[in-house]
């Protein structure tokens, strides 16, 4: 684990998302509601509350993290893995029916390298979401 992983690690690693009061994770629920279920990959999971949602509503709901958040999330049932999400993603190709990347890549330094594992996992016609703060209204 490098030096980066462990700083954003333990900086992230008590972080948990109210999907109840925020807007955006709104929005995204409300994007992917009406998909076909199948196995979903919440990207940046923390503590597994915004994935534990979307594994309620039936989706095969994984989780991934730089943090050591996701030791609560798998407690919540949800598959995960921790990774600095600089390398190779540790999935199959076309693995995923969908991605959530909620507020990660803007973190991230090699967004083609970022972007091009993304389209690596996900399967032919999935779908993908990200978000990214809208920095110019602070």
């Amino acid at each position: 684990m490098g030096k980066i992983q462990r700083f954003q690690g333990k900086r992230y690693e008590k972080i948990s998302p109210d999907i109840h009061s925020n807007e955006r994770l709104k929005v995204i629920f409300d994007l992917v509601e009406g998909e076909k279920k199948g196995r979903l990959l919440d990207v940046g999971c923390l503590d597994g509350s915004f994935s534990l949602e979307f594994k309620r509503i039936g989706w095969n709901a994984f989780g991934c993290d730089i943090s050591n958040a996701i030791k609560k999330a798998e407690s919540k049932g949800i598959k995960c893995k921790q990774f600095d999400f600089e390398g190779r993603f540790p999935y199959y190709k076309n693995f995923f029916d969908g991605i959530i990347v909620g507020d990660v890549i803007e973190h991230i330094f090699d967004t083609d390298n970022f972007l091009e594992e993304l389209h690596r996992i996900l399967k032919p016609k999935g779908f993908l979401v990200i978000s990214t703060p809208n920095t110019a209204a602070i």
